[in-house]
């Protein structure tokens, strides 16, 4: 019969064989691996991360791609021409003995630029890259940060940050499909804040995605430099995909009009139901570049009662601004009492400078009050559009009135 001490001893016994069986098949493995050293040795090693892209203290970039077998791979980039961004022509790239592919171009400028491969004629973003820039059809060019010394607006900085969130939606002008837009909320976030927070819409340009504002455009950080530099309120900012469309191919007119009615019945209530925005017209803007541009021009024109400040960036716009908008032209005392700001710019290197230029025309003949800001020379590029949101974000929700 077993005893207490009995039963100790025998498990001791048992653990001890047990550990003895355990160090004797470690030792046997020691032996084996020390009488094999090449065994080890004969294990192909992962082959060493390629850094692309490797940006220089003087603003040179070395661009790197891995590519063995590839017979011609070509570099080309949005870099910045006068007055805006331009696409270069293909740069040559050298491979060395390892199969990596590479070019040393600039020195670049301190702005977020995008770029691509092409491999033996296909175009493809950098794979060691995260960082890229969508199109609305899922297509992606690759995105490089020169920063600025000083830092620019859109770099970067040392200053509290807000944060930028997905949030989930039902369409009812696609009966119902679930669609999505990102939200902005600013450094030090508080839902029981008394007076709320303004809400900012920010629309994209055609074919290109609602992710854009924050990756390419730096929306978030331009709006943390401001915030922490007090030279903007504290604000919500509401970034939607502007498609409702497929956007090869569409009417870009119903598009607008159908996003129009998505904005104001699914998105816009959406956000005041998940996030502490203040109430009226006062606290409510909308802007946009090229496309969105011309969509926040519509909307902003055609629901005065619902988004006071209006911020139009090199719109794509139709020729007849008088005729589109005549009804809401007709009410200029109702606009001029309801809106705080209408702001529009453009670069006069732009190829819709003069469509632009219509818009101020047809609002300065009907007694629209507004702001013109031609920029010289610049073009339709992000280096302009930056700025823009800079300087209506600095304007906005500080008062009723202008």
């Amino acid at each position: 019969m077993f005893t207490v001490t009995s039963f100790r001893k025998y498990w001791h016994n048992r653990m001890r064989r047990f550990q003895a069986g355990i160090l004797a098949a470690y030792a046997g493995l020691l032996v084996g691996w020390a009488q094999n050293p090449t065994q080890q040795q004969s294990r192909p090693r992962p082959p060493a991360p390629v850094v692309s892209p490797d940006v220089q203290p003087d603003g040179h970039v070395v661009f790197r791609l891995r590519a063995a077998t590839a017979k011609e791979v070509t570099l080309r980039g949005e870099w910045v021409a006068a007055g805006g961004i331009d696409v270069s022509p293909p740069v040559a790239m050298t491979r060395d003995d390892t199969g990596i592919w590479s070019v040393t171009v600039g020195p670049l400028p301190s702005e977020v630029l995008a770029y691509s491969f092409t491999v033996d004629g296909v175009t493809v973003a950098d794979p060691n890259n995260p960082a890229v820039k969508l199109a609305a059809n899922g297509a992606a060019q690759s995105l490089v940060a020169v920063p600025g010394n000083p830092p620019r607006l859109h770099d970067i900085r040392d200053v509290p940050h807000g944060t930028v969130q997905e949030n989930w939606y039902h369409s009812k002008v696609l009966d119902g499909r679930t669609r999505h837009f990102f939200v902005y909320t600013p450094p030090g976030y508080d839902p029981r804040r008394p007076e709320g927070y303004p809400v900012l819409v920010l629309l994209h340009g055609a074919g290109n995605s609602e992710t854009n504002w924050e990756s390419i455009g730096r929306a978030n950080f331009i709006l943390d430099n401001l915030i922490a530099e007090k030279r903007a309120v504290p604000m919500l900012m509401v970034m939607p995909f502007g498609h409702i469309l497929p956007p090869s191919g569409s009417d870009l007119s119903r598009n607008n009009e159908l996003f129009d009615q998505d904005l104001v019945e699914s998105i816009m209530p959406a956000v005041e139901s998940h996030y502490h925005a203040a109430p009226g017209a006062r606290n409510r803007g909308v802007a946009g570049l090229s496309m969105g541009g011309m969509q926040a021009l519509e909307i902003g024109l055609r629901h005065p009662d619902r988004f006071a400040w209006i911020g139009v960036f090199s719109p794509v716009t139709e020729p007849d601004i008088a005729g589109r908008y005549a009804q809401q032209l007709a009410q200029a005392d109702k606009l001029n009492r309801s809106l705080s700001l209408l702001w529009v710019g453009c670069g006069t290197q732009d190829n819709l400078f003069q469509r632009t230029k219509s818009v101020d025309e047809v609002l300065t003949a009907h007694g629209i009050r507004h702001e013109f800001h031609p920029a010289e020379g610049a073009r339709h590029s992000w280096v302009l559009w930056r700025e823009n949101l800079a300087e209506l974000a600095q304007a906005a929700f500080r008062g009723n009135k202008r």
